[in-house]
């Protein structure tokens, strides 16, 4: 990942980087609806899948299992849970911050040794494959062997991510999940279960993984310590009626999960990414989650080291609570897939990387006052933050100048004490 692009913005609030692959993002299986939000273009012919499969639950993707004699149980105060593409849970970066399942690591295989649900769920869950580990490991049908060109485009995102939300701290951990869905592109490549068959059934999928990850996450929090007080979610859902995906389905299919999200996750703040359209999400705009109306939701727009909005950054009076730096970032990188295997890190620029600068803010903060609540953070966030204006261009708001927020990480963590 170098420089990235400043247009060519996909919906899981990542931009798009690589001048042979334009416009194909990293975050699903061949998914051809961008209007879907978490989902690839339909010309994901540059990465040569019609030659491969995707299977986490193969015999090969073993061979990347973790090192578990290097963790330390006890050393992670506050979790956070990151729903995503997957991620590169080897590098060397992310070892420390990795939380296990000790219920289940050390447990039989193929029980739900915890009783939470969820079998053999040793590290976060892949919703997508079904099984205890979130790598996505591509393969082609053609040899039986991995795609790393392709693994490095899935797992980029999640890893990135991953990287950026637990930077320099020690006692923040990462619990990550898979949960972006399959699309009927690659229904006949796929071993781990039928794929949705419409854009409006991958949409239903998507949110479907999403509301287990929660699940599993406030499962979590009942039965071990510690506890998943923070999500990010980089992942954007839109409407497209030409695809049969009104705003009224979109909400629909929410609905329960918003319903989750205020009630049994109530303790937990997500922290979810604006998107990169550079447009106000109104409601005529919807981008979701971002947009569900919930106290413990937090909604993150980009700007770049100078604290100026980006120019690819969504924004809005109603719905953007807070803005963090999202250009030009720097974080890991899948390490079998880097160009320097021994420096596996590169920049990457979108709300993608700024919804998580947020998400460690939060966690550090619970770190620092275990007893602080998600509403009790969500305003300290907002009140130390730096307050900025920002000229806006004609006919994207009614007002002509636009007055946003800045999370000012080290007063924010003060804010707590």
């Amino acid at each position: 990942m170098k420089r990235a692009a400043r247009r060519g913005v996909w919906k899981s609030g990542r931009m798009s980087d690589n001048a042979w692959c334009y416009g194909i993002e990293v975050v699903a299986m061949i998914l051809r609806s961008v209007a879907v939000g978490v989902l690839l273009s339909a010309c994901c012919g540059c990465l040569g899948v019609e030659d491969q499969w995707f299977s986490p639950g193969s015999s090969e993707w073993k061979t990347v299992n973790p090192d578990f004699s290097i963790t330390v149980p006890g050393r992670h105060k506050v979790l956070i849970g990151v729903f995503d593409s997957g991620v590169d849970y080897t590098h060397p970066a992310l070892v420390p911050a990795m939380h296990y399942n000790d219920s289940e690591l050390h447990g039989r295989a193929g029980l739900d040794d915890d009783g939470n649900g969820f079998v053999d769920d040793f590290l976060g869950y892949d919703f997508t494959g079904m099984d205890g580990f979130p790598f996505y490991a591509v393969f082609l049908k053609s040899t039986g062997t991995r795609d790393r060109r392709a693994e490095k485009f899935y797992l980029a995102h999640g890893t990135h991510v991953s990287g950026i939300a637990v930077r320099g701290c020690a006692d923040i951990g990462i619990v990550p999940y898979r949960v972006l869905p399959v699309s009927k592109n690659s229904a006949t490549l796929r071993r781990d279960g039928p794929a949705a068959t419409d854009d409006a059934a991958l949409l239903r999928e998507g949110i479907g993984y999403l509301q287990r990850a929660v699940e599993h996450a406030v499962a979590w929090n009942r039965t071990k310590g510690p506890m998943i007080r923070v999500i990010n979610i980089s992942i954007m859902y839109m409407p497209d009626d030409s695809l049969g995906i009104p705003l009224a389905l979109v909400k629909k299919y929410f609905a329960p999960l918003e319903k989750l999200m205020r009630t049994e996750a109530r303790e937990i703040l997500f922290v979810a990414a604006a998107g990169n359209d550079k447009k106000d999400i109104s409601a005529a705009a919807a981008r979701y989650p971002c947009q569900i109306n919930a106290p413990n939701v937090l909604c993150v727009g980009a700007v770049d080291d100078s604290g100026a909005l980006t120019d690819f950054s969504n924004f809005g009076l109603k719905f953007i609570d807070i803005f963090a730096p999202g250009q030009d970032i720097l974080s890991a990188v899948p390490v079998e897939t880097a160009d320097d295997p021994k420096n596996a890190f590169d920049t990457d620029s979108g709300t993608s990387m700024a919804s998580p600068f947020v998400a460690r803010v939060a966690a550090r903060m619970f770190a620092v006052n275990p007893s602080l609540g998600v509403a009790g953070a969500v305003r300290i966030i907002k009140r130390t933050a730096a307050r900025r204006i920002a000229p806006v261009q004609a006919g994207h708001m009614k007002k002509p100048r636009y007055h946003y927020r800045v999370v000012d990480e080290a007063r924010a963590v003060a804010g707590v004490l």
